[in-house]
């Protein structure tokens, strides 16, 4: 049988579509990850947004403030403000007792506030 260097009679339509379904799969495939590492990503800065903790000034800063809003004698006097619905600046903690205890910085609210055991 003589070699057919022209390769008449050879079919290679069926090896095309192989090659042309292994690029669509293979398309997929990197869409597939591109979409898992994207919802990684989004989950990751998710977790870290909500574990961040808001900034705050520190307990010395905080207690200057205070001292010169000159409003408050006691415990008392601070709930009594906030639980009217006064808004603090986002620097200043709602509950500086219980935010600057986790801080290790709290002293007293006679401290806090500028009075003086």
């Amino acid at each position: 049988m003589a070699n057919n260097s022209n390769n008449e009679g050879i079919d290679y339509t069926e090896n095309k579509d192989d090659d042309e379904n292994d690029v669509e799969v293979g398309t997929k495939w990197e869409s597939l990850y591109i979409r898992i590492a994207r919802m990684r990503l989004e989950e990751a800065n998710t977790k870290r947004f909500l574990k961040a903790i808001p900034a705050k000034l520190p307990y010395n800063e905080c207690k200057e403030w205070a001292k010169r809003q000159n409003m408050w004698q006691s415990k008392e006097d601070w709930d009594a403000w906030i639980d009217l619905g006064e808004s603090l600046s986002a620097y200043i903690p709602s509950d500086p007792e219980s935010y600057f205890t986790r801080q290790g910085t709290w002293v007293s609210w006679e401290d806090f506030l500028g009075f003086e055991e």
